[in-house]
């Protein structure tokens, strides 16, 4: 995972602090101490440099991208002074035996070098560990980019839907078809049956996620039914909301009108080869006749109705 990481300016009255980022220009690299936001910028050329209020020695700061927390570096601790801090130090006095200690300079004066350094890796403390109490974790789960795919079909045109999509990194892009560009279409009519894969993937990532899917169209009808009977029939009452749903078998494409409610034909929507539904709401309580046809079929002896009570 490509992190925001704080590469200078972590010192006692530092002014600024240069994170860096190998992520597209124009994201938001934000900065905090603890749970203050005290500084935030643009990407450009993989790195930004945050104009700060003057840091103190002791401060932990922590850059993120977009949000505190996401694709976090580890936290820094601002150190005394500019100097890398690199656990070798010079001792201020030197113990010659049991009775005479001298200062460094005494010692290099008399000796004509320094005092030999000493090394501590307790010293090296520009990188520390997240305090719970004040510093988000720095441990982000990668989720995998999710999306919910809904086939709507009707005679002659099936309709694809993407809806859902979540764990992308900034808005979400669709693409149908590999020879074409990512957009932000979520949906798209076929008018012939195909093999279609969908690729998914926020703007600022760089893998999208596809799926494969087949999206049959269903040519009209080119003759009528002999009778009421080519029409099965039925219907569901869901009284939470008021819906009248009705369910209907047929391999030609259908439309039905809810009399009483409303006058309109309603193209009914195939959900598998021969099983369509059209659906209405909200319907009021009472009595109405559903009545279903062949699209565009004007003989009404071969109509299929039944009675609904919604009371």
């Amino acid at each position: 995972m490509i992190l925001a990481t704080i590469t200078a300016g972590a010192f006692h009255s530092s002014q600024s602090v240069t994170v860096t980022c190998a992520l597209a220009n124009g994201l938001t690299i934000v900065l905090y101490r603890g749970d203050n936001l005290i500084a935030q910028g643009t990407l450009a050329n993989g790195a930004v440099v945050l104009a700060v209020a003057p840091l103190a020695k002791g401060d932990i700061i922590q850059a993120s991208v977009t949000e505190r927390g996401n694709q976090a570096g580890l936290p820094v601790l601002v150190s005394e002074s500019s100097d890398r801090l690199t656990g070798w130090r010079t001792p201020q006095t030197v113990k010659l035996s049991d009775t005479e200690t001298i200062t460094a300079a005494e010692y290099e004066a008399r000796f004509g070098e320094r005092p030999a350094a000493t090394y501590n890796p307790a010293l090296v403390v520009g990188i520390v560990a997240p305090d719970p109490e004040t510093i988000q974790t720095t441990t982000v789960v990668v989720a995998a980019i999710l999306f919910d795919l809904s086939v709507i079909q009707q005679v002659g045109s099936t309709t694809v839907t993407i809806s859902n999509v979540l764990n992308q990194l900034g808005n979400a892009l669709v693409r149908w078809a590999s020879t074409e560009s990512y957009g932000n279409a979520m949906s798209r009519s076929f008018t012939q049956s195909s093999t279609v894969t969908i690729e998914v993937k926020g703007e600022n990532d760089t893998t999208p996620v596809s799926r494969t899917v087949n999206v049959p169209v269903f040519a009209p009808a080119t003759t009528t039914p002999g009778g009421a009977n080519d029409i099965p029939v039925s219907y569901r009452l869901f009284n939470d909301n008021n819906y009248v749903r009705i369910n209907l078998n047929s391999l030609k494409g259908c439309e039905c009108k809810l009399d009483g409610f409303s006058s309109n034909w309603q193209a009914c929507a195939f959900y598998g080869t021969d099983y369509q539904e059209a659906t209405f709401n909200p319907v009021p309580l009472g009595t109405y006749t559903a009545i279903v046809r062949v699209a565009g079929d004007t003989d009404s002896s071969r109509w299929k109705s039944v009675v609904i009570k919604t009371n």
